[in-house]
C-alpha cells in the first residue's frame, strides 16, 4: 500500500509536522469568523 506525501516546502526549507497543522487550524478559524461575521450582519439587516 503507497501513502501520500503531504511535506510542503517554502522557499527550499521543509515546514515541519506541527507548523503545516497550525497553518490548517488557522485556515479553518479564519473561514469560521468569516462565516460568523457574515450570519451576523445579515441578521442585523432584517
Amino acid at each position: 500500500m503507497k501513502s501520500f506525501d503531504a511535506k510542503i516546502y517554502l522557499f527550499g526549507t521543509e515546514i515541519p509536522l506541527g507548523a503545516m497543522y497550525g497553518i490548517l487550524m488557522e485556515a479553518c478559524a479564519l473561514l469560521l469568523v468569516a462565516y460568523i461575521a457574515i450570519v451576523i450582519i445579515k441578521n442585523k439587516r432584517k
